[in-house]
């Protein structure tokens, strides 16, 4: 993994992880989570030292973690481990990252973060790991473009209340999710709701 490039590929691109664990509850069920981070929208974000004008999303939205590179990035491994590091406040081990497979090309609508045309982006997979119930369903850190970084069951995913993960995100996940569908022993049905729901979007 450490020689993975993204050189061949239009740029710019980006990369995300989707990161899982399985929850034990306290009735002794297990559930498969997923956990997502929700982008400030609708409203100007807290205006930092290192940027000089206050910065607004288009919407509020979920979204697995990760972003689009920086101009001195040329390894989607250094933007994942950048980028989730900046918005969970936790390090991203990236010995147990498992291949993506192939890119997905992005069309993206002008916005005021980028204009219109394409762009590559690449999901990775953590392989999910076993905590008890007692595990936080958030984690609390501050950001000032991270309104809130949660876990949630994959069956709440895409639609969470009235907040929607990105189709492309959903179709980058149903990849995933169909590859290594055998590291996910017990929630087969699970996944092949999510995949069915993806990929009619």
């Amino acid at each position: 993994m450490e020689g993975y490039s993204m050189n061949t590929y239009i740029a710019p691109w980006g990369a995300r992880v989707a990161d899982f664990r399985i929850r034990r509850t306290k009735t002794g069920k297990h559930v498969l989570e997923i956990l997502l981070v929700r982008v400030w929208g609708g409203s100007t974000i807290p205006q930092a030292a290192n940027r000089p004008q206050p910065f607004y999303t288009s919407k509020e939205r979920w979204a697995m973690p990760g972003g689009k590179k920086e101009p001195e990035q040329d390894n989607p491994l250094a933007v994942l481990d950048a980028e989730y590091k900046e918005e969970t406040g936790v390090g991203l081990n990236l010995k147990r990252l498992l291949d993506a497979g192939q890119p997905h090309i992005v069309a993206s609508k002008p916005s005021d973060r980028m204009a219109s045309g394409t762009y590559t982006e690449m999901c990775f997979l953590l392989p999910p790991e076993w905590v008890t119930e007692s595990a936080p369903a958030s984690i609390q850190h501050e950001t000032d473009e991270i309104a809130e970084v949660r876990w949630f069951e994959l069956g709440a995913v895409p639609l969470i209340g009235e907040v929607i993960l990105s189709p492309n995100q959903q179709r980058m996940l149903a990849a995933l999710l169909r590859k290594y569908k055998s590291l996910f022993t017990g929630f087969e049905k699970e996944i092949d709701l999510f995949i069915m729901g993806a990929e009619g979007v």
